[in-house]
């Protein structure tokens, strides 16, 4: 069984609303997708985790079978995880220097 990537946007009130994809893809693939803060065609958002720690939780790992965990931040961060990972992946937004 392939290991399906989450996307999950942050809301105003902590939440997370989120969906999976169908089918497995490498980090490489999802780099333009990250790059524009988007989903794969094949992802829905009608899942909600209570806040990003349950988001990332190693039960939704295992219970939705994925490898990647991307989260969308309200601050315009983007945090990236994967189930072989002790730690996260954070891209800060482009700000330009004068």
């Amino acid at each position: 069984m392939p290991l399906k990537t989450a996307f999950g946007y942050e809301q105003q009130d902590g939440t997370v609303s989120y969906g999976t994809t169908f089918a497995e893809y490498s980090f490489e693939e999802l780099i333009p997708y990250i790059q524009l803060k988007t989903v794969l065609y094949d992802v829905k958002l009608t899942q909600v985790a209570a806040s990003a720690e349950d988001y990332f939780a190693k039960t939704q790992y295992e219970n939705e079978n994925t490898k990647w965990r991307i989260l969308y931040q309200t601050t315009g961060n983007t945090v990236c995880q994967s189930s072989k990972m002790n730690g996260f992946l954070v891209f800060y937004p482009n700000k330009h220097l004068s």
